[in-house]
């Protein structure tokens, strides 16, 4: 079962927005896989993508107009990799075009004739994102297992409302590849280990929670605490207060007010150095509360945006523990100092459940922490990804 993790982080999925996408390396119509993808294939890869609380429905994905203003975070070909899950993001600017869902149907071949899978998906929007108004995030992953690859294939993606009407449509290249390397035992310093060239960094995607199931998940971005809160003041002879007067002032004079409050991690990142130390960065959002700043008399409530950037600094080892699960390498820091604004936030370092290199460069780390008390399984999926683009970039869809 906890294998079968793996699987699940596909179906979920920084200020994120990562995705891969690599525009002069977008796959040319006719490249699809040297493997005979008939229609009994193509319908065998729809059926092993991980879409979160998808439906599935038989037949074509419904037609859409034309015009439209919407953006998404990565340009022509979606990179599948099985345990590294996907965010898609779609940018709206235009109230009449929030995302709601995607439709999706995966097919093969170009000008010369299609072959459609049998069936396609309607994905709904991420529950935890669907306050924003101008950003929706549908997740897209795959399960490998048993598939010919690598595989080139396409997928018919259609942005709906909340009420299934299309808003867009486009055809995007996927790609399916294989696993090309995973770091021999003890090897974190050389090749396809944690150690990575200068100008990348290790990368926080996901952390999944599980306890036989998955309990709660987020990644860069996701925000905490999006029902605020209320604070109580008071508003004495027409003026506002929300300290000691409040204490004895008469119930009449009380007042409560909500404050929308909010937490993000907008990104973690790490750095390995071969002499066995490591550079940590965060960044966290907060909109905090401000009570002595606002108007409890005319219900005036003021938030103040806060962001926390931190560096840390210190020395990580890799070391032999009691196995869990299969994994006993154990990615361990210590003797850390940190820098910055913010309280930041911690990381124990993990298990190592996974250290691959990829077919087309890409690289991935998966940490699992234990708790040692029972409690849920916290796994984490970081990528290597070049520092210089790390910040979420919008295409035209």
């Amino acid at each position: 079962m906890i294998r079968q993790l793996s699987n699940f982080i596909c179906v979920m999925l920084l200020c994120s927005g990562l995705i891969y996408s690599c525009a002069d390396e977008t796959v040319q119509p006719g490249d699809e896989t040297e493997t005979t993808l008939d229609e009994n294939m193509v319908d065998r890869i729809s059926e092993h993508l991980h879409l979160y609380d998808a439906t599935r429905i038989m037949g074509d994905a419904p037609s859409v107009p034309s015009i439209h203003s919407l953006k998404i975070s990565f340009q022509d070909t979606l990179y599948l990799m099985d345990t590294l899950p996907r965010p898609v993001k779609f940018l709206h600017t235009n109230p009449a075009e929030n995302v709601g869902g995607v439709y999706i149907q995966v097919f093969v071949g170009g000008d010369g004739g299609i072959i459609k899978a049998s069936h396609h998906y309607d994905v709904p929007e991420l529950e935890s994102e669907a306050d924003s108004d101008t950003v929706s995030v549908v997740m897209i992953g795959i399960d490998q297992t048993d598939l010919p690859l690598p595989i080139h294939c396409r997928i018919f993606m259609i942005p709906h409302k909340d009420d299934g009407t299309p808003i867009a449509a486009a055809i995007k290249e996927v790609v399916v590849q294989e696993e090309e390397e995973e770091v021999s035992s003890g090897n974190f310093t050389g090749d396809c280990g944690l150690v990575l060239s200068p100008e990348q960094s290790w990368y926080w995607q996901l952390t999944v929670a599980y306890s036989g199931h998955p309990e709660f998940m987020y990644f860069p971005g996701t925000v905490f605490g999006t029902g605020g809160q209320n604070i109580q003041g008071c508003c004495v002879d027409g003026e506002s207060d929300s300290g000691p007067t409040c204490l004895t002032a008469e119930p009449e004079t009380k007042r409560v007010m909500h404050f929308a409050t909010s937490y993000s991690i907008g990104s973690e990142s790490f750095k390995f150095f071969d002499n066995g130390t490591f550079a940590r960065s965060t960044l966290e959002n907060t909109a905090n509360p401000a009570p002595d700043l606002s108007n409890f008399c005319d219900t005036i409530p003021v938030v103040k945006d806060f962001v926390g950037l931190r560096a840390y600094n210190g020395k990580w080892q890799v070391i032999n523990a009691p196995e869990f699960h299969g994994d006993s390498q154990f990615l361990t820091f210590s003797d850390i100092t940190s820098t910055g604004t913010g309280a930041g936030f911690g990381n124990r370092g993990g298990y190592i459940r996974q250290l691959k290199c990829w077919g087309d460069g890409t690289r991935t780390l998966i940490l699992v922490d234990r708790d040692l008390e029972g409690g849920p399984e916290t796994y984490r999926s970081y990528a290597a990804i070049d520092d210089a683009r790390v910040f979420a970039h919008w295409y035209d869809f």
